[in-house]
């Protein structure tokens, strides 16, 4: 199989555009210090972004009957909860997370 060149241009053109939104910040942000106030917001964006992944995993929404809680999940993101409470190791914590989930849906759908 052979590539073409314009393939190899769209994939290094797709890298660069996709790489400007996660460098520009980090430039800018050298450049001057942001108030303490902007900071102290700044904590709590990983946590929201945390909590908004969890919680959107565990509930999904079924057509026009609402809102169901996925019991697989749930036991999964316990599971997981304990596994980062006592490791405090996030590679470990990942690996069950995703074995927790692998062996639940292998085992209950």
């Amino acid at each position: 199989m052979t590539t073409s060149w314009w393939f190899i241009l769209v994939i290094i053109a797709a890298m660069v555009v996709t790489s400007i939104p996660r460098l520009v910040p980090f430039m800018l942000s050298s450049k001057f210090e942001l108030p303490i106030i902007v900071i102290r917001w700044l904590n709590y964006v990983p946590i929201c972004l945390f909590i908004a992944l969890v919680i959107s995993s565990i509930v999904t929404q079924e057509g026009s009957r609402g809102y169901h809680l996925s019991g697989v999940s749930i036991m999964a993101t316990i599971l997981t909860f304990l596994i980062a409470f006592k490791t405090k190791n996030l590679l470990i914590t990942v690996i069950a997370g995703i074995l927790f989930m692998f062996v639940l849906r292998l085992l209950f759908g």
